[in-house]
């Protein structure tokens, strides 16, 4: 699984991911690592991402549609910037992508899925933990 952004949505689903142990096993700074995805497929034997979720800015979605393997899913979420670019349709279409889009839930979809995380026991993974003088650490 492949998370772009480090908004809210983009941390959610990295904790959905782990928590499901459906992968997404590291994190990457995709602005200081501008070949981000040239590492996702060199980290998946050249296989690339199964599931993309990208949150972050239609910039980045060439790329996360050239690193998700054939016949996956890609999950577009609302919170675009540049909505006014075009996405080819060609990688789509030459991968048999299954492209959803997924726009801001209503409280009663974040309630069942509350209900969802409890009922299944599902815990947070916390790898590290600061204090608040140390904000920019934590951030960095």
């Amino acid at each position: 699984m492949l998370v772009l952004g480090a908004s809210d949505v983009s941390v959610f689903a990295q904790q959905f991911a782990r928590m499901r142990q459906l992968g997404a096993p590291g994190l990457m700074k995709y602005r200081r690592r501008l070949d981000w995805n040239q590492a996702v497929r060199d980290s998946t034997d050249g296989v690339g991402a199964d599931h993309v979720i990208e949150v972050d800015s239609a910039k980045t979605v060439p790329r996360s549609l050239i690193t998700a393997c054939l016949r996956e899913q890609m999950s577009l979420i609302s919170r675009f910037t540049g909505v006014q670019d075009r996405i080819d349709p060609r990688p789509v279409m030459a991968k048999s992508l299954a492209v959803q889009g997924v726009s801001v839930g209503s409280v009663m979809m974040l309630e069942r899925t509350m209900h969802g995380i409890a009922a299944n026991r599902m815990e947070p993974v916390i790898e590290s933990t600061f204090r608040l003088d140390d904000i920019a650490d934590a951030c960095a």
